[in-house]
């Protein structure tokens, strides 16, 4: 997880491979991250995070993709 996006926001991008880099910003704490293999596009992955939820034993998992 990269530093605070803003005030009270954090963000994870994926790393820039030539093209368009996929990104998640949450409010909430992102407590793990990444990025899949796009086995259809050479120059972007899928971004993925895991977010803390308050008030619930449950996590939320956003996925960023940018389609053909």
């Amino acid at each position: 997880v990269n530093s605070t996006f803003s005030s009270g926001y954090q963000w994870y991008r994926e790393p820039q491979s030539g093209g368009i880099p996929n990104g998640v910003i949450s409010r909430y704490p992102i407590v793990a991250s990444g990025e899949i293999a796009d086995p259809n596009v050479s120059d972007r992955d899928i971004a993925w995070a895991r977010i803390d939820l308050p008030g619930t034993t449950k996590d939320l998992w956003a996925f960023s993709v940018h389609f053909l």
